[in-house]
C-alpha cells in the first residue's frame, strides 16, 4: 500500500511537470496543484482500481506523461506536429489502460476523460 501511495503521488509530480511547456515555464500555483491532486484522487475513487490494477495503471499514466512532456519540450516540432503527437497520446494509452480495467472501469474512465475535455471546451469559450 506504502508503495502504491509513492507512486500515486510520483505520478501527481509528473503530472505537474508535464504541464509546462518549452515556450512558456508556467508554474502551477498552489491552487492549481490542490486541484490537481483532489482531482486524481478522485478519479482513483471512481475507478475503484483493485490492488493488481493500481501499479500497471499508475504505470501507464506515468509513461504518458511523461511523453507529453516530451512533446512539449521538441522545440523542433512545430505547434501542428505537437498537436499532432498531442493527440495521439490519449488514443494509445486508452489502448493500454483497457487492458488493464474492466468494461465498467474503462467506461468510467472514458466518461472522466469526455468530462474534462468539456469543461476545458467550457473554459475556452
Amino acid at each position: 500500500m506504502k508503495n502504491t501511495h509513492t507512486l500515486f503521488l510520483s505520478i501527481i509530480a509528473l503530472m505537474f511537470s508535464a504541464v509546462t511547456t518549452a515556450q512558456e515555464k508556467k508554474q502551477l500555483n498552489d491552487q492549481q496543484k490542490s486541484v490537481l491532486i483532489e482531482q486524481l484522487k478522485s478519479d482513483h475513487e471512481k475507478l475503484a482500481l483493485t490492488e493488481e490494477q493500481k501499479g500497471p495503471f499508475a504505470e501507464i499514466t506515468k509513461k504518458y506523461a511523461e511523453k507529453m512532456k516530451e512533446v512539449n519540450a521538441n522545440t523542433e516540432l512545430s505547434k501542428l506536429e505537437k498537436l499532432k503527437e498531442v493527440k495521439k497520446l490519449p488514443m494509445a494509452k486508452d489502448q493500454e489502460v483497457k487492458v488493464i480495467l474492466t468494461e465498467d472501469q474503462f467506461r468510467i474512465y472514458q466518461q472522466i476523460r469526455e468530462d474534462r475535455k468539456e469543461k476545458l471546451r467550457e473554459r475556452r469559450k
